[in-house]
């Protein structure tokens, strides 16, 4: 508490020759308003403003995502600590919340039908939480393409070299969305940005992240690799993560059934494209 009467203290005194005597400005992801300083901030309010002007980093969003990454046993918490550490959205992870603030990517950041599957309260979230949503996701996204390693690299990949935190083919990230641009593998904000558009197109299309034909193999649910450290593939352990987020409001049970049907339409879509091109082969 000392913390916030400190920040306030000093917010208060810069706002005395403001034109507006007695008032702050707060804009998240676009949306701004004014709040009296004399008035009542709720404690969620005064964290969304601190974290606006990058003063506070430690929100309700990053401390339930902490303890999710904390909690599995592989060592996501430790090569991923870069999005999020110690309850405290990190360098790649305030990146990600920035272009979201910055009112980019607004298809995505009104969520997918598959988010408002697995986060059911999603709508009603502030936007601290839907950060949380959107960290915790390009986080495991990152870990299995990569390890959280911003400098790995894969020769044997069908269009050339895969790249970066998201394995994206080097030199080619521009036909990937209009997001992108070439080069922005070789640095961890370039390959987030693109892969935050990369996923907004498919949000504007109405399109679910999690699908069979998804342009990353650790986005489909019936990939069979499996990561040592996890009992599920990344999709599956990405899924059933996003419904551990308390402000999610997830009930288990429907999480995980509608978990189930997505992992078994995907083996069945998939399984039907196979057969398909092996009629085609076999004429």
């Amino acid at each position: 508490m000392k913390y916030y009467t400190l920040i306030l203290t000093l917010l208060i005194t810069l706002s005395s020759s403001a034109d507006q005597e007695g008032k702050i400005s707060n804009c998240s992801n676009g949306n701004c308003f004014s709040a009296t300083l004399t008035g009542n901030l709720t404690e969620e309010e005064f964290r969304v403003f601190l974290a606006s002007i990058g003063t506070a980093k430690v929100t309700q969003g990053a401390t339930q995502i902490t303890k999710i990454i904390n909690d599995m046993t592989a060592s996501v918490d430790r090569v991923c600590s870069k999005f999020v550490k110690d309850n405290e959205f990190q360098k790649w992870g305030e990146f990600v919340s920035q272009e979201f603030d910055r009112g980019n990517y607004r298809a995505l950041y009104a969520g997918t039908p598959d988010l408002h599957r697995l986060c059911p309260d999603f709508k009603k979230m502030t936007d601290d939480q839907k950060d949380s949503v959107f960290i915790l996701t390009t986080t495991l996204h990152a870990y299995f393409e990569s390890s959280c390693n911003p400098n790995a690299s894969y020769r044997g990949a069908p269009n050339g070299v895969a790249r970066g935190l998201f394995q994206q083919h080097q030199g080619k990230e521009h036909l990937y969305s209009r997001g992108c641009k070439a080069g922005d593998s070789r640095n961890p904000e370039g390959s987030i940005r693109c892969t935050l558009s990369m996923l907004d197109d498919i949000a504007a299309k109405g399109k679910n992240i999690f699908t069979h034909d998804s342009h990353w193999a650790v986005h489909r649910p019936q990939d069979r690799n499996i990561k040592a450290g996890f009992r599920n593939n990344a999709a599956i352990s990405t899924m059933l993560a996003l419904c551990k987020i308390p402000s999610c409001g997830a009930e288990p049970t429907e999480c995980t059934q509608f978990i189930k049907e997505t992992r078994d339409n995907a083996i069945a879509l998939s399984q039907g494209g196979q057969r398909r091109s092996g009629r085609v082969a076999n004429r």
